[in-house]
């Protein structure tokens, strides 16, 4: 994540603890089963993590752009960049995945809904089908990526006289109160993770948040004295500790649609502090660079390709030291295909991405890289 041309370290770190979150509650079953006396749960949830931050730079990145062009340019110009960066590792993974299961390499169950997979429509009308699960997430994605720009322009359609900021954040809450409508609406009776977690109108919120933060980002800014910092800090660890007892608490079904929207928002306050974060140690922000750059590849390629098969062909019992040893292996190998994906397929298509429209304005706010 760049800006005008400089990495943002505190974003990469994000968005690296983000996916080590998601890598590790689909492995944790591992060192459950070695040490059936501690559970290893991690309460926060890694997806909610990128959809925060995913939220903050896409509104950034949206303002900046309907800054800087014609409205209709500007649409374009967004979709363009938002096509690039999500569609060419989602199908080759959705095709992937398709003959993996075709040919019993993979778990799953193929079916008339399958269709729905190639309009990011999976969780739309009805949960994600018993195939490519973690897509769920890219779904909720490519829907907020989708109506934001489409809310943002009826506004300053209708209100002419509104500020971009301002416009940007009313577009941002009415996307807001439609997810935690949608999860209200719901019956109480319904599977939190499948209904309230995974559908993708119900999750709208937790990228609306980010574009809250974005649009606001001017009054947000850590710079100059120091308290100002420690109260970012301050507030950033509180919203991660509410997001982590989110995580924790037993909510009973009746606040089912409370539950999915509580983390979401605690992740948002940290979102000054991260954005603001200049400089990591050296060898840690090498790290951290690497990891964050091959987290979109890391998140399609660790369920299917790594935990199926680990499932398939691991021992039963295991010595604590060969669980160690595989879940080492686990890590090394998601970043290694992850890596390799990068170059092979996103680098390419960034290019391609920003060989139109010509770039003439860099966003402010960090691009998601």
């Amino acid at each position: 994540m760049t800006t005008e041309g400089r990495r943002l370290p505190g974003l990469d770190l994000m968005r690296t603890l983000a996916i080590l979150l998601v890598l590790w509650e689909h492995i944790r079953f591992l060192a459950q089963a070695t040490w059936p006396s501690h559970s290893f749960f991690l309460p926060v949830d890694g997806v909610d993590v990128f959809f925060v931050l995913s939220g903050f730079l896409v509104g950034g990145l949206w303002l900046d752009t309907a800054s800087h062009y014609p409205l209709r340019q500007a649409l374009k110009r967004f979709w363009w960049r938002r096509l690039w960066r999500i569609w060419p590792l989602y199908y080759l993974f959705l095709l992937l995945n398709l003959a993996g299961v075709a040919l019993g390499w993979q778990p799953g169950q193929l079916s008339e809904g399958v269709v729905w997979y190639f309009f990011f429509a999976q969780n739309v009308v009805k949960p994600v089908d018993l195939f490519f699960w973690e897509s769920w997430s890219l779904c909720v994605e490519e829907l907020f990526y989708f109506l934001l720009p489409l809310v943002y322009i009826f506004l300053i359609i209708c209100l002419s006289h509104w500020q971009p900021r301002q416009a940007l954040l009313t577009s941002a809450l009415i996307l807001v109160a439609i997810g935690w409508l949608y999860r209200w609406l719901l019956p109480d009776q319904l599977p939190y993770d499948l209904w309230y977690r995974k559908m993708a109108p119900g999750r709208l919120d937790a990228l609306g948040w980010g574009v809250c933060v974005a649009a606001c980002q001017d009054k947000l800014s850590l710079q100059g004295r120091m308290w100002r910092k420690g109260a970012w800090l301050a507030i950033g660890l509180i919203g991660w500790t509410v997001a982590g007892a989110a995580g924790f608490y037993p909510w009973p079904s009746h606040l089912s649609w409370v539950a999915a929207g509580v983390a979401p928002l605690g992740l948002a306050a940290s979102l000054p502090f991260f954005r603001n974060l200049s400089t990591l140690p050296i060898g840690l922000a090498k790290v951290v660079e690497r990891m964050a750059r091959w987290s979109y590849a890391a998140y399609l390629f660790h369920m299917g390709w790594v935990v199926a098969p680990l499932r398939r062909l691991m021992p039963s019992p295991l010595n604590p030291w060969e669980a160690v040893g595989i879940i080492c292996g686990y890590f090394f190998m998601v970043f290694g295909g992850a890596a390799l994906l990068h170059h092979c397929v996103e680098r390419p298509a960034l290019r391609i991405r920003e060989s139109w429209p010509p770039a003439v304005h860099k966003n402010p706010y960090g691009t998601i890289r």
